[in-house]
């Protein structure tokens, strides 16, 4: 039997597919191209797709960085008006003041603390994975524990001023108020830009 190569002759059915043998050269290069044409498209849908989850987990990122920017913003404003205030105006014995200064002390260590898990997690890009487990240590841990050794240590020798006397532990106290709202305004001048690029 002769088939013309432009007819098809003897299409037949097998399962759920369609064979077509005798379609011309002309067809079956079309068909093909017909089929990697879909299969491009779909790859290019499923990464688009995939693009998308990236572009809206970078505006998390992005989102994310900039709320903790914002927040170490207002714990160093916080503690720079703090500081302008006269530290325990109202004592007027020296246990009123070693009581007040330790309040003081509480807050201003306090808003140090949050300003540093801060200004890490910026440092970590990305933040800390979960909740559940601790955040890789990095160099800025290291020089915040040096920092810690160095103000008490400082302090200390403030302290050996005064010691035995009663007025020993405020003034220990207000120097570690002192180098601790400096130290954060030191952080701040560093790192004030992160979490805005």
């Amino acid at each position: 039997m002769y088939v013309d190569s432009e007819i098809c002759v003897g299409n037949f059915f097998c399962g759920s597919v369609i064979f077509l043998p005798c379609y011309s050269q002309r067809v079956r290069i079309l068909g093909r191209t017909v089929i990697i044409s879909w299969v491009v498209l779909a790859g290019c849908l499923s990464s688009s797709v995939g693009q998308t989850k990236s572009v809206d987990s970078l505006t998390a990122e992005i989102q994310r960085g900039q709320d903790l920017h914002g927040r170490a913003l207002h714990l160093v404003e916080t503690e720079q008006a703090r500081a302008k205030q006269p530290l325990c105006p109202k004592a007027a014995t020296t246990y009123d003041a070693n009581n007040c200064y330790a309040t003081e002390l509480g807050i201003t260590d306090g808003n140090y603390l949050k300003l540093v898990r801060a200004l890490g997690a910026l440092l970590r890009s990305g933040g800390e994975a979960d909740a559940k487990t601790a955040p890789a240590r990095i160099p800025f841990d290291d020089a915040e524990t040096t920092w810690h050794t160095y103000r008490d240590q400082a302090c200390n020798a403030v302290g050996d001023q005064y010691d035995g006397g009663t007025i020993r532990p405020s003034m220990e106290m207000g120097c570690r108020i002192t180098l601790t709202r400096h130290h954060m305004d030191e952080l701040w001048d560093i790192y004030s830009d992160l979490g805005t690029r």
